[in-house]
């Protein structure tokens, strides 16, 4: 520890001559600036001695390494440099005024640089930016760098899979939660592709979406009402009304949405058992769900420093029906046409109610910082479809299926920070309890009927400690977690399928900020726990050939991941590289040794994945565009398995998204993303590209939005891919009128 200290001293010298300058910049309505430049210039030639930029509050500290009276230059793009001569200690709040200029007749303001260093990841600005106008929450991410937005309103993250969502400490349960955030509420947006040990073990990627804490009294009322038209039409209605009275706030937001789900499927199904089959099926499904969404709370702030706050939220389905008509299904046996099948299904589901409650805390006890939260979630669904297979050469079906879902969790968190020498220290727990039911039936008895319940309880315990030396920062965290989880078939606990899990998880970063110039390098341990979902022991019949369930006997994988990133005010550059033991993936093989498809998850030895991601986000006065390359690239062996071919090859994605930013509170988006064949596990996604355009104008000082939206306009998002799987393959190729 000696040594240690003498080379880090011999690292960073100081001199007892320095003094300290501290103090806070904002902008002319008090918001607080980050990432402002605080610059302490030499009185002789005016060059540059020390500096620094601020925090996220606003506020900075500096060593000038001189005595006496010194110089303090700050600035911040957008606003006019502002210069004072100041002695040590507390330079007080400095209010910087906003700078415009004209440009072609339009007036374009200063933005903020693009993205700046987090803990594990990016920090993207959006309260200065044109995204803070693009409608919600949604449609931000839709535009961030290393976020991708599938047809279906699916999010996952460059590499990293579905990410954990926050708005401010609260997690997001449901993606829809996006659609009622409204993006001008944005201040900024965290990208985390390397998660610290204050998250969860499973957890490979989280989205932080942190909001203006609103000031003034009275009341307030938004309404956003919208239509959609895919060859059906959807519409929904989301109204927000909030009164807030010294501290104290009181909101209601009742919602309502109707919409459709529309998919063209063609299906191939070849299966290698003792007799060669193969079914090539088409299948074209539609659906109509309407819901009703209501969420009541308030909050108080008792100073500046702590404020509690409690939200209740029930969701339910008043309509929820699909159907299909015209689908069917070619059988070949050992290549000759065995016969063709008719099918028709009609679906019938009900989702809710779904009851949520969630209750914060966050608050300062002297030096210690105190963040906490409390949930509890209720829902249950049930969904029944009837189906029918008329054949001529074959024997016809009808098939009459159940399944009913319901679970609850009660799940709490609190992290406690506390200063330590130079650096911060934060600990805290985490404690989950959850509960899953799920049955079912096949009238017809073609596959067995189930009954599951998983009781499980998860208790975590974490610590970080952040260490801040000179333009360095340094994190290092461990967290332990112990899950019990209790299965049990019709009643009977089932010792097999039951799991205990007790592992640490060690997190390690270190990065190096200067001015608009960062570098980051991380490494994390997680892990991947099969779902409820995936552990379920029923069989779901899909067609006589094919079914597909779940796998009681999964095992949880380990994976450790290695990321480096450099962020450059506009221009950031990412790699990384995973290690994956006991790899959890689909796979489809035979049922029984039957000539019949089977998909589920499996476990495998290891996989391992490279990753690169470039983004280039340049700005032109009226012209904003973004370009964006990534590349990834497994080392999975799946012919070692069973597999027809090796499917070790480098995926690619490229997309340019162009912000037009015109006069009078008008801006048009322009987006192009192109895939190329993409390959994970068994599989290997087909390439497809996406274009789309959205043109935004404000009215009345930005208290009236209109907002058009047209994606894939040339239709080109298809959703096609093959699985090749042990002694069975399957290729899919679907269109969902997204």
């Amino acid at each position: 520890m000696k040594y240690l200290f003498i080379f880090l001293m011999f690292l960073f010298p100081m001199s007892d001559e320095a003094q300290t300058l501290t103090g806070k910049v904002v902008d002319e309505k008090n918001t607080p600036l980050y990432d402002a430049s605080v610059v302490v210039p030499s009185r002789k030639d005016s060059s540059f001695v020390q500096g620094v930029l601020t925090a996220e509050d606003g506020r900075f500290s500096v060593n000038t390494r001189s005595t006496g009276a010194a110089i303090l230059r700050i600035s911040s793009m957008g606003y006019v440099t502002f210069y004072k001569d100041v002695q040590s200690g507390d330079c007080g709040t400095v209010a910087l005024k906003q700078d415009s200029r004209e440009l072609q007749g339009i007036t374009v303001r200063g933005n903020m640089p693009q993205y700046k260093m987090a803990a594990g990841g990016m920090t993207v600005d959006v309260q200065h930016s044109v995204l803070s106008q693009l409608g919600t929450a949604a449609d931000v991410l839709g535009q961030l760098p290393l976020v991708n937005i599938a047809g279906d309103g699916s999010i996952s993250v460059v590499a990293k899979g579905t990410p954990e969502i926050y708005i401010n400490n609260k997690k997001v349960q449901d993606n829809s939660e996006l659609q009622h955030l409204k993006s001008t509420d944005i201040k900024s947006i965290d990208v985390i592709t390397s998660p610290s040990s204050i998250y969860q073990a499973t957890v490979n990627s989280v989205i932080r979406i942190k909001t203006f804490h609103v000031q003034g009294d009275g009341f307030s009322f938004r309404m956003d009402d919208n239509v959609s038209y895919n060859r059906f039409w959807g519409a929904s209605t989301d109204n927000y009304l909030k009164y807030r009275t010294k501290g104290l706030e009181i909101f209601a937001n009742p919602y309502f949405d109707t919409d459709t789900y529309t998919e063209d499927n063609s299906v191939m199904q070849d299966i290698q058992a003792a007799e060669h089959v193969k079914v090539d099926q088409y299948l074209w499904n539609h659906s109509r769900y309407s819901n009703i969404y209501g969420c009541i709370g308030g909050n108080y702030d008792f100073d500046e420093n702590n404020s509690a706050g409690a939200t209740y939220t029930c969701t339910k389905d008043l309509y929820n029906r699909g159907y299909s008509r015209g689908a069917y299904q070619n059988i070949y046996i050992n290549d000759l046409l065995d016969g063709h099948i008719d099918q028709t299904w009609d679906f019938g589901g009900k989702e809710g109610p779904r009851h949520e409650f969630n209750a914060y805390y966050t608050g300062k006890a002297g030096k210690l910082d105190i963040d906490a939260n409390l949930s509890y979630i209720w829902k249950k669904t049930d969904s029944k479809k009837f189906e029918t297979e008329d054949s001529k050469e074959l024997d016809s079906r009808t098939i009459t299926t159940d399944d009913k879902q319901h679970s609850r969790m009660l799940a709490g968190k609190i992290i406690l920070s506390y200063p330590i020498g130079k650096g911060s220290l934060d600990v805290g727990s985490e404690i989950s309890h959850t509960y899953s039911k799920g049955e079912y039936t096949n009238d017809e008895n073609y596959v067995s009927s189930s009954l599951t319940e998983i009781r499980e309880n998860h208790t975590a315990g974490f610590a970080e400690y952040n260490l801040p030396i000179e333009n360095w920062s340094f994190d290092t965290g461990l967290r332990y977690e112990y899950v019990k989880s209790d299965y049990y078939s019709f009643g009977v606990f089932q010792d097999s399928p039951s799991r205990k899990y007790s592992n640490w998880y060690p997190s390690l970063s270190a990065s190096w900020k200067k001015n608009r110039l960062g570098l980051q390098m991380s490494y994390v341990c997680k892990t991947d726990r099969p779902s409820y979902n995936s552990l379920r022991d029923e069989v779901q019949y899909d067609n006589r050939y094919f079914y597909e369930g779940g796998n009681p006997y999964l095992r949880p994988s380990l994976s450790h991941h290695f990321d480096f990133r450099l962020i450059a005010s506009w221009f950031n550059l990412g790699m990384g590289y995973t290690y994956n033991k006991d790899v959890m993936m689909w796979c489809v093989t035979l049922y029984n040794d039957q000539a019949i498809g089977f998909l589920r998850n499996m476990n495998f030895n290891h996989s391992q994945d490279f990753y690169v991601s470039a983004v280039a986000s340049p700005k032109f006065g009226w012209y904003q565009p973004t370009f964006e390359i990534d590349g990834s690239q497994q080392i999975f062996d799946a012919r070692k398995y069973g597999a027809a071919r090796n499917l070790n090859h480098p995926g690619v994605i490229f997309s340019l998204k162009n912000r037009f930013v015109g006069k009078h509170d008008f801006s048009a988006y322009i987006n192009l993303s192109v895939h190329s064949n993409q390959y994970s596990g068994f599989v290997r996604s087909n390439h497809f590209s996406n274009f789309n355009i959205q043109l935004i104008k404000s009215f009345f000082d930005k208290s009236l939005t209109l907002n058009l939206k047209i994606n894939d306009i040339l239709k080109n998002q298809r959703a096609a891919m093959t699985m090749y799987g042990i002694n069975a393959l399957i290729t899919k190729d679907a269109y969902t009128y997204s």
